[in-house]
């Protein structure tokens, strides 16, 4: 995968932790027994910690259910929290398929990669992760995720996030921010180093930046059907259309580039 900053090889993973012992069941909840319904649900917090050595990155890959990624100044560990859930008909059966869904923490030289996965056909049964993930706030960050909301606060490198459906959010955010979104909004306070890149592609939905009001950048907006606000910035050589904005912020050394398909662009200075 090519960064923000240059292309990255990966090498070979090296280490391998799985997250399958450290947990407990920590709550079921038992709505409706009808076999018809999913109204029984069966969690499970499982917890694991790895120390940063040479590691530049997190790569964190989900299904469904919700991220949220922690910079912590001064760590040198990644700790992981996972709350697997499954619903199902009955708590028997719920707690029986907690085992079926997979949580691997795995290390190479380069990244700590966090993946998901399920075993076998769910057959109607909800499987869900939520994530909860603590950083040296120094690691990039890049997420995949199928459907729900991604957050990332305090990091102080860049983020690559590949949504299809749900929210991201990025607070304070000190790199720079590419995120490709299908359906949701996007909400974020970035501010990129000297000639980095913001770039957001969402199909449906908005996208809010704010950035620092001396930021050098090249500004391109474009919405298919909706609107575009720029607001608290000078801009130099606007040029707009119902559609479509660019300007220039500064000297124009990096770029903002904001694409939605149906929605809004709004992007402000702090």
């Amino acid at each position: 995968m090519k960064s923000p900053r240059g292309t990255r090889t990966w090498l070979p993973i090296v280490g391998f932790l799985p997250l399958l012992a450290s947990g407990c069941i920590v709550g079921v909840i038992d709505l409706d027994d009808d076999e018809r319904s999913n109204d029984a649900e069966a969690t499970l917090l499982v917890t694991r910690s790895v120390p940063v050595t040479t590691q530049t990155g997190l790569r964190i890959t989900g299904l469904n259910g919700n991220i949220e990624v922690f910079a912590v100044e001064g760590d040198h560990k990644v700790t992981v929290q996972a709350r697997k859930r499954v619903r199902s008909h009955s708590v028997s059966d719920a707690e029986a398929h907690l085992s079926r869904i997979h949580i691997e923490v795995e290390t190479t030289p380069d990244e700590v990669q966090v993946k998901t996965a399920h075993i076998g056909d769910p057959h109607g049964r909800t499987y869900t992760v939520d994530y909860e993930v603590f950083l040296p706030a120094d690691l990039y960050v890049a997420g995949n995720l199928a459907n729900g909301n991604t957050r990332v606060e305090d990091l102080r490198a860049w983020v690559a996030l590949d949504v299809a459906n749900g929210n991201v959010v990025l607070e304070r955010v000190e790199g720079c921010a590419l995120v490709t979104l299908g359906n949701g909004n996007v909400n974020a306070v970035v501010s990129p180093p000297l000639g980095g890149d913001i770039v957001f592609s969402v199909g449906n939905g908005s996208a809010i930046l704010t950035v620092p009001h001396d930021i050098s950048a090249e500004l391109k907006a474009q919405v298919g059907n909706g609107s575009i606000s720029v607001q608290g910035l000078s801009v130099a050589n606007p040029v707009s259309s119902p559609n479509t904005f660019r300007g220039t912020l500064g000297s124009g050394t990096g770029l903002i580039d904001l694409t939605v398909g149906n929605g809004t662009i709004r992007v402000s200075g702090s």
